[in-house]
């Protein structure tokens, strides 16, 4: 180390050859000259971090020093703070003030009855000398009984009234959360694991306990008021004691609240972390078991669980500390006051009542403390609850402030991307894009695997924002509720598209009208044959994504709703006809191109010969458009990048296809032949029975 810190001292320079870049947390992005001295200058220079770093504030700069480049930043840091019970306070005024009102009264009621009752016991004992008789004395306890149950009964309905808020706020907060599903900015799901999204709806559950907690710290609250105020009343020379005592009850769980709300977070986010690790090993079991990875699944989650294990223990030993804290500071104030009382008092006749009550004091303090170490977990619950439903309020502000979001859709769109850069994780996938479709006009995007062909779709449907540019459609840009109304008329078929678990018909009506004619879809999508083979046909279930059926299969159902949709102006095609034999998908390709002739049409496909009856190909290599043109002069030229990937694909095929010492298998309805080389060209897949023998 101090080899080193000495070298490092002779030559800060060459710190980038000292230390291996897998140790390195903070780089420069724009890597300083070798002559540059050890101080950085932090406003030429942008810093990259990595894993955890501690940053320490030592001062507040100008804002126009640091703003950020990116828009999305300025946007989360110009956001103003969540508030939870503001929120939660809205959602309940939504029913009305009435509950809340008669619950505030139910629970101020209850306090002054048990107060009461304390003063008829002490009544009780004052006149038990004068109940000489057995029918006096059985109706001082009838009386006694009447006046509890009264209590108990006024508890009861607000009991109730508070379940019956509890169960009105879930069920808000979930018909909040499924009008808002649709209409969650893209991004929001994209930088959270499906498995926290689900948790988060599951866990809406809890909210409906939030107005019990309400009341109950309300009621205890008032209690604790109630008592002290009857405390003073019988001893007024206690009366700075008492007060310094009760607000200790308030006082110490209140300190501890930024810990628990903190250490909660941890316990949920662990919680968070299972949750994604159980669906991840659901949806992997198949491949787990196939590559033996079972025992590197089991050590991932006992690390998963151990760290959710701490997490726990540290907020119960927090919790355990307040509670003993609390416990010794009402055990020594409860005892100064009792010798107090006594000493000062006497033998008085308040004097049973008052040690009562003083004795009273710690337990509702521990009462209230108890309440207030659930509030973070239900505040944390609730601001996850909340989180989704900010990001639609955020999208929809941008929506309004949009004046240019009334532009006409419903004709097959003009689609113009003006000097478009995309920047995702620090990283451009796309730069310097300019690009003018016009309506009606059918193109076709090739290039390499992580070229950015699919990055234009993700900036046409919403998953991508610009970093610098615009996207303009019909000459207003796309953005907020434009968006919005150019997905309702765009058709989008991508192996990405999920399908449900539930029947081929609830699959091909998914998003569509359910008085679209089917027969039309099923022959426009070659689905007769599968329906044909299904047990049930249209009401057979195509089971978890569509894993009871084949993923040609799947990609022509995905085809399928697509070709349900009604008025559609614009149809985004990204590698449509995956798992298809290549007669198939020639034939398919030509149909559909056909069934929406009049709409502007983008096919985004790694197979370049299929490009060659498009009027307009763009190749894109590293995030670029290079080449836009005709596919027939883009393929005259020797040098250029389409032709060379046309070549390539060819080439592959007949070295694939012709080499020397290959079996040829084909599968056909179910069943394997076998057959020579020379039928397995593109030209050829059918089998000949003559020449194929079955296995």
């Amino acid at each position: 180390m101090r080899k080193i810190t000495d070298e490092y001292n002779e030559d800060p320079a060459q710190a980038d050859r000292l230390v291996p870049e897998r140790y390195w947390c903070v780089r420069a992005v724009s890597s300083p000259d070798s002559n540059t001295s050890q101080t950085v200058d932090f406003n030429s220079i942008e810093l990259g971090f990595r894993g955890a770093v501690i940053v320490s504030i030592k001062g507040v700069r100008p804002a126009e020093e640091v703003k950020p480049k990116s828009n999305a930043l300025n946007r989360a840091l110009e956001e103003p703070a969540v508030r939870p019970l503001s929120q939660l306070w809205s959602f309940i005024k939504e029913d009305g003030l009435l509950a809340p009102v008669l619950v505030s009264l139910a629970v101020l009621g209850a306090v002054f009855g048990l107060m009461a009752e304390a003063l008829l016991f002490r009544g009780l004992i004052d006149i038990q000398g004068e109940l000489g008789t057995d029918i006096q004395r059985m109706g001082a306890i009838f009386i006694t009984l009447a006046f509890m149950l009264t209590i108990l009964l006024m508890q009861v309905p607000a009991a109730k009234v508070q379940l019956l808020l509890g169960r009105h706020l879930e069920s808000r907060f979930r018909m909040r959360f499924l009008e808002s599903l649709p209409k969650i900015p893209d991004h929001f799901f994209q930088s959270r694991p499906t498995s926290d999204t689900a948790e988060r709806s599951h866990r809406i559950s809890a909210l409906r306990d939030l107005p019990v907690l309400g009341g109950s710290i309300l009621f205890k609250a008032m209690s604790l008021c109630a008592t002290a105020l009857g405390i003073i009343w019988l001893a007024p020379s206690t009366a700075s004691l008492v007060i310094l005592m009760a607000g200790l009850q308030i006082f110490i769980p209140f300190v501890f609240q930024p810990l628990l709300r903190d250490h909660n977070m941890r316990v949920q986010t662990h919680s968070g972390a299972l949750a994604r690790f159980y669906m991840d090993t659901l949806l992997g079991a198949a491949p787990i078991q196939t590559h033996g990875a079972g025992d590197s699944v089991r050590r991932e989650h006992e690390h998963l669980l151990t760290e959710w294990m701490r997490a726990g223990y540290s907020t119960l030993r927090i919790q355990l500390n307040s509670q003993a804290i609390q416990l010794i500071i009402n055990s020594v104030f409860a005892c100064i006051l009792v010798v107090f009382c006594v000493n000062t008092r006497g033998a008085s006749p308040d004097l049973l009542l008052l040690i009562y009550w003083i004795l009273a004091l710690p337990p509702i303090g521990e009462d209230i403390a108890i309440l207030m170490r659930e509030y973070p977990r239900q505040r944390n619950i609730l601001l996850r609850a909340l989180e989704p439903l900010q990001a639609v309020n955020q999208e929809e502000g941008e929506e309004h402030s949009d004046e240019r979001s009334s532009a006409d859709v419903s004709r097959p769109v003009h689609l113009k991307f003006e000097d478009v850069n995309v920047i995702v994780s620090n990283r451009a996938i796309l730069q310097g894009i300019n690009l003018d479709i016009h309506p009606g006009e059918h193109v076709a995007i090739v290039g390499t695997s992580g070229a950015g062909k699919s990055s234009l779709a993700g900036l046409l449907l919403g998953w991508l924002k610009p970093a610098s540019g615009q996207v303009l459609l019909n000459g207003a840009e796309l953005s907020g509720s434009l968006q919005s109304r150019f997905r309702a008329r765009c058709a989008w078929v991508d192996p990405a598209v999920q399908l449900w678990n539930t029947s081929l018909l609830e699959n091909l009506r998914y998003g569509n009208d359910s008085d679209t004619p089917l027969f039309p879809i099923l022959d426009q999508a070659d689905l007769l044959k599968l329906v044909a083979s299904l047990p049930d046909g249209l009401q057979s279930s195509l089971g978890e994504g569509g894993g009871l059926i084949s993923g040609g299969e799947g990609q022509r159902v995905r085809l399928g709703r697509a070709l349900g949709r009604r008025n559609v102006d614009c149809v985004i095609l990204d590698e449509p006809f995956r798992g298809l034999d290549r007669e198939q998908r020639e034939h398919l390709l030509s149909r559909v191109r056909k069934f929406w002739g009049s709409a502007t049409l983008i096919c985004i496909t790694h197979d370049i010969s299929e490009t060659q009856d498009f009027s307009r190909v763009l190749v894109i290599d590293n995030g670029r458009i290079v080449e836009d043109g005709s596919p027939a002069d883009l393929k005259s030229e020797k040098s250029s990048r389409y032709n060379q990937l046309l070549k390539s694909e060819k080439l592959l095929q007949r070295n694939c296809w012709g080499r020397e010492g290959w079996r040829y298998l084909y599968m056909q309805d179910g069943k394997i032949y076998e057959t020579s080389s020379t039928m397995m060209g593109e030209d050829s897949p059918k089998i000949p029975e003559e020449i194929a023998h079955e296995y």
